[in-house]
């Protein structure tokens, strides 16, 4: 046992205990997997299963990958303006062709904490006395509550391995002054990988890493001035190799089709409430509810990624306090409070209000792009540094302390993991495409890339339709999507009768019979000017409504079957519809089905 142990790498032991943490950390997903999705379906987790789908399928075809017109058609979508997870969407791609999209999601979902957190672990060792000290520094970047919460929906954001890795890399260039190429080859490489996985990470690299050579120039100036010019080589063949590879995305991005202006999330909304750190949210296993009902909206929607709490708060004082002497505590933790300060937004919050007190992010508000980074994920990076604060005081304190401080620094690591703990069972949700998209026979009766409007149409928080599309095979093309595209509103498609009366039905904003003739008439106009095929109604909120409503505008009932209400040869039934039709008396659907007359009301 003694010489198997000898035998097995430091590095590969950490790889395989954070694999095996996520893996009980996501258990539920993967017994047996394909049932279940990670966090919430509906929305963001639907959408991505979308993406790793799309990416084979469009390669298979030649097509190219990073635009389609498979969602919003005719015009389609830009998707590197769309979170693009190119990169693993193509090494998941063995995945999801045998076991389907959702169960590859399921699996990026598992891999980003343990591969993010392993990447953590082989940055800390460099600064830590042991590997048991960089394992829990590891640790509490890949079990952050930034990575949990982004798990919830946003998976491609916890494949953050760049930030370590840029970390070791830049550590090689300017600390221990390696000047090989290869260091420029590889920042190079990880930028464009990191840009074809999670944008928004690359760019809030970009922001940290500025941010530590600044710090690292004031602590040390005319080390770090004099280190820079050797610097300049390698920094320079980095750009070369970055733009080489990412020429055609950024390509496609900045001067594509479907190319999207403005700002893409409101401004100054995630940001990290000054409560945020201290108070938790549901993602943490301990979270009284009287809290939650204050955490759980203090950072936006879905972003409640900054919480420290008190025991963890309380350990990195104690870390500084007693560590300050070495300069890798005093450059993370400089650079950590400046993070977490970038991380407030424009303005400083407090319990939600908006005190008006301006700060430094807000100075980023002229520069184009950068202001589309959403301050709240700026915690990401302040965790990457708290884990190295962590590690490196629990490797001196295990090596150089007495029995009581290795006690107060024990209990006070204890106390912070119990407070971070994710909240368990992780929070997943049931799958369940119908059979009309699982087992689609029927549908192989349209030609491959025929148009099919789907209800509930897919916008913003209702995905249902691209995972439906996904788990198709992409054998149909869709009017609707939830993604960014030139519109008035985000993630919304350009405004139309359909998606108006389809939304709000679902959303009960809208009752049936407040939906008149004239409604029904444009849409008749929007399915002639999408070229729809067919219409297919799944399982939605009102559907009985839903029906109705096509019932109506097509002027026959449908075909029901496999957990679907399908109109087939749309083209023929608007062609056979007689267009006098429009001078005549307006006609009203009401909840029933039928169609009368306004009179009737």
């Amino acid at each position: 046992m003694r010489s198997f142990g000898r035998r097995v790498p430091p590095w590969s032991a950490a790889l395989a205990a954070y694999l095996l943490l996520a893996f009980l950390l996501f258990l539920p997903v993967w017994l047996p997997p394909g049932l279940r999705t990670v966090g919430g379906g509906g929305g963001d987790p639907f959408f991505s299963s979308w993406f790793i789908r799309w990416f084979p399928h469009a390669i298979s075809h030649g097509w190219n990958p990073l635009f389609t017109t498979y969602l919003d058609y005719p015009d389609g979508v830009n998707l590197m303006w769309n979170g693009s997870i190119a990169l693993p969407s193509v090494l998941l791609a063995p995945v999801t062709l045998t076991a389907g999209p959702m169960v590859a999601y399921n699996l990026l979902a598992t891999l980003g904490p343990a591969l993010s957190g392993w990447c953590a672990y082989l940055a800390i060792s460099r600064y830590a006395r042991n590997r048991l000290a960089a394992f829990f520094g590891g640790a509490l970047y890949a079990f952050s509550p930034f990575m949990i919460s982004q798990s919830l929906g946003h998976a491609h954001l916890t494949m953050a391995w760049a930030p370590p890795l840029a970390l070791l890399l830049l550590d090689e260039l300017f600390v221990r002054r390696r000047r090989s190429l290869w260091i420029g080859v590889a920042l190079g490489a990880l930028a464009a990988t990191q840009l074809l996985t999670a944008e928004e990470v690359l760019a809030i690299v970009a922001v940290a890493a500025a941010v530590g050579l600044i710090v690292a120039g004031l602590l040390h100036r005319q080390a770090v001035w004099s280190r820079l010019q050797p610097a300049l080589p390698a920094l320079g063949l980095a750009a070369v190799v970055f733009l080489v590879v990412a020429a055609v995305p950024l390509g496609v991005q900045f001067f594509g089709p479907q190319r999207v202006h403005g700002p893409l999330q409101p401004s100054n909304y995630y940001v990290s409430d000054l409560l945020s750190f201290l108070l938790p949210t549901h993602a943490q296993m301990i979270a009284p509810a009287a809290v939650t009902r204050i955490s759980d909206h203090l950072a936006g929607f879905g972003e409640q990624t900054a919480y420290l709490g008190l025991p963890l708060i309380a350990l990195l004082a104690l870390a500084i306090r007693r560590t300050w002497h070495l300069p890798v505590i005093r450059w993370a933790a400089i650079a950590g409070g400046a993070l977490a300060l970038l991380s407030l937004g424009d303005t400083l919050h407090v319990a939600r209000a908006d005190t008006h007190l301006p700060l430094p992010w807000a100075l980023t508000s002229a520069i184009p792009l950068l202001h589309e980074i959403l301050p709240v994920r700026f915690s990401l990076v302040v965790f990457l540094m708290v884990g190295l604060l962590v590690a490196v005081f629990v490797g001196e304190t295990m090596v150089t302390a007495g029995w009581r401080p290795r006690l107060v620094g024990a209990l006070a690591v204890g106390l912070s993991v119990a407070a971070l703990f994710p909240a368990v069972p992780f929070l997943t949700s049931p799958l369940g495409a119908p059979g009309f998209f699982s087992r689609p026979s029927a549908l192989h009766a349209l030609s491959e890339g025929s148009v099919i409007l789907v209800a509930p149409f897919a916008v913003v928080g209702t995905a249902n339709a691209m995972y439906w599309q996904a788990e198709a095979g992409m054998w149909f093309r869709m009017p609707e999507g939830e993604a960014f595209v030139p519109s008035p509103y985000p993630l919304y498609p350009p405004p139309s009768a359909t998606e108006f009366a389809l939304v709000r039905l679902a959303d009960g904003s809208v009752p049936l019979a407040a939906i008149d003739a004239g409604v029904a008439s444009q849409i008749r106009d929007d399915l002639r000017r999408w070229h729809v095929q067919a219409i297919v109604v799944g399982p939605m909120p009102h559907r009985d409504q839903a029906v109705s409503l096509l019932s109506a505008v097509l002027g026959r009932a449908p075909s029901s079957g496999d957990g679907v209400d399908v109109w087939w040869d749309v083209p023929k039934t608007l062609a056979q519809i007689d267009p006098s039709s429009r001078s005549r008396p307006a006609t009203t659907v009401v909840a029933t089905g039928t169609v009368t007359p306004p009179s009737a009301w």
